[in-house]
């Protein structure tokens, strides 16, 4: 809500408030003597001049806000809000096929490859996180039921393998026979800034990702590939 019409609001409900020629009183005062004994509009300015009786004012004031911050509100969220809109170009078997737009309303969120996946669905297939310092040339087993029995059929496996500088380099899906999910093997490189490069299924190379960033480390564009074809490209 703009300032304008903010004094528009206010002076609406003013008037409201008071009533023309001041013939009614509202429920929420008791007594004639509570009630607003002054109502004058200059003559030089469009602003209301009004004198209220202190009793009512807490009253009038508590309302007043009451109606006027959820409008607030809703303003300062939507000044957060950003629209970012992304080329989506789709191929098969690696010729173009179609091109589309997509608009999404982010606040303050940072562009990464979790951008991507909560809004695009793709790359699905993530670790919780890319680094952990505290996990430098380790390799971390996670069974999904640590005390169950080892094997797939009714329990899961997550293996994540981290370099000197404790960044995720390989992770790994045993598979699920149970609930009919695939397993998976992803070779993960960086750039020379330390931002995630590529991401390379290896057990059959059906998946493969690229990424690009700009100065400020955002994705700029993504591109992905089946069975080594590109097969979607998005830019923002």
């Amino acid at each position: 809500m703009t300032g304008w019409m903010l004094m528009i609001f206010v002076d609406q409900f003013i008037l409201k408030l008071v009533g023309k020629g001041i013939k009614t009183r509202p429920k929420i005062f008791n007594q004639e003597s509570d009630w607003i004994i002054l109502l004058r509009r200059q003559q030089t300015s469009k602003s209301l001049t009004i004198t209220i009786n202190p009793q009512v004012m807490q009253h009038t004031m508590r309302y007043l806000l009451m109606a006027i911050i959820p409008f607030l509100a809703v303003h300062a969220v939507a000044q957060t809000e950003t629209v970012k809109i992304f080329k989506k170009t789709e191929y098969s078997n690696g010729n173009f096929y179609r091109q589309s737009y997509d608009t999404i309303k982010v606040a303050q969120e940072p562009v990464d490859i979790y951008f991507f996946k909560k809004h695009f669905n793709f790359p699905y297939d993530l670790p919780g996180k890319f680094t952990d310092e505290a996990l430098k040339n380790r390799t971390v087993s996670v069974w999904r039921n640590p005390n169950g029995k080892k094997e797939d059929k009714g329990n899961w496996e997550n293996t994540y393998t981290y370099d000197r500088l404790g960044r995720v380099t390989n992770y790994t899906y045993s598979g699920c026979f149970l609930c009919s999910n695939l397993p998976y093997n992803y070779s993960v490189t960086y750039n020379k800034d330390g931002q995630i490069e590529a991401l390379n299924e290896t057990i059959n190379n059906l998946q493969s990702f690229r990424f690009y960033y700009d100065a400020q480390g955002a994705i700029v564009k993504l591109e992905k590939y089946i069975s080594g074809k590109l097969q979607t490209e998005l830019v923002n």
